[in-house]
């Protein structure tokens, strides 16, 4: 069974028990996104989106000479502070915190926003006019990195750790 989100243009499917085991987000309004609105802070400024502050990053790593070594770094540090930005954003908004720990143990992943072209396969997938290929989690990768959601994902781990450990040590 599969339904859209109260974000706009996510779907979820659901196993035979009604748990969620596919998350794909469309577009902006999916807290998947990287332009999807909704105000946080990081390293003491404020930003409406994880691209806004994606774009705040220094426009280059330098810290190695090799170019190979120089993007895995940039590549590295990228990726790095995009956990964070996602971290602080979900940690900041109650109801994208509940959100994401209400996913379950469901795949998360965006599928590129076809009509704009603005989210790029590092962050999400491009299934172009294959949209039904968002309920297979297990080709995804050939679709693209989904770093978004692949990080969503560690990072409702986390959060479910955090709860855990704090409500058994409150029992």
């Amino acid at each position: 069974m599969a339904t859209n989100d109260e974000y706009g243009d996510g779907v979820y499917v659901y196993d035979v028990n009604e748990k969620p085991i596919v998350y794909y987000g469309r577009g902006s309004k999916s807290p998947v996104s990287k332009f999807h609105k909704r105000k946080f802070q990081y390293k003491g400024n404020s930003y409406n989106s994880i691209q806004e502050g994606l774009s705040a990053l220094p426009k280059r790593f330098l810290f190695h000479k090799s170019p190979k070594t120089e993007n895995m770094a940039w590549a590295d540090y990228e990726i790095s502070e995009l956990r964070n930005m996602l971290l602080e954003k979900f940690i900041q908004n109650q109801d994208l915190k509940e959100w994401l720990i209400n996913t379950g143990n469901a795949n998360l992943g965006l599928t590129e926003d076809s009509a704009s072209g603005k989210e790029d396969i590092h962050f999400a997938m491009s299934f172009g006019s294959m949209a039904h290929l968002g309920k297979q989690p297990e080709i995804w990768h050939q679709y693209g990195d989904n770093f978004i959601g692949k990080l969503l994902m560690s990072i409702r781990e986390d959060l479910n750790y955090v709860c855990e450990t704090y409500c058994f040590q409150n029992n």
